[in-house]
């Protein structure tokens, strides 16, 4: 049997609200990461802020929302974030999203094996 959550290089996860608050303050600081991650303008955000946000991101989306974070096989190191977002089941729509945060793992093919991993899955479990 194949283990759809494990590539190459990375596997994906599920996290608490607190461990990924305390990952995205650190990238959150980082200000080419912020600009590649996201449209809107930088802002420093508490730990307490990230931790509700990533909580009420989950409450809000439901059952349409599929979010896990990419952990690298060699050492089990958090390094980033990916997910579907369903926009309408009844026609296959969804939003894909990814980045990875720590910059080591920038251009290694860690982000590639992730995406492999999240479009699998989402063509092989919807």
């Amino acid at each position: 049997m194949k283990d759809i959550y494990r590539g190459t290089l990375v596997r994906l996860a599920s996290e608490s609200p607190e461990t990924m608050a305390k990952t995205y303050i650190k990238w959150d600081r980082d200000s080419e990461f912020h600009r590649l991650a996201d449209s809107a303008p930088a802002q420093l955000w508490s730990e307490k802020k990230l931790k509700d946000f990533v909580e009420k991101g989950q409450e809000k989306q439901g059952d349409k929302s599929f979010r896990f974070s990419i952990r690298t096989l060699e050492n089990d190191m958090l390094i980033g974030s990916t997910g579907l977002w369903i926009q309408r089941w009844s026609q296959g729509d969804a939003w894909l999203g990814i980045f990875i945060g720590e910059r080591e793992y920038w251009g290694e093919g860690y982000g590639t094996d992730a995406m492999r991993l999240i479009v699998g899955y989402g063509f092989g479990e919807f």
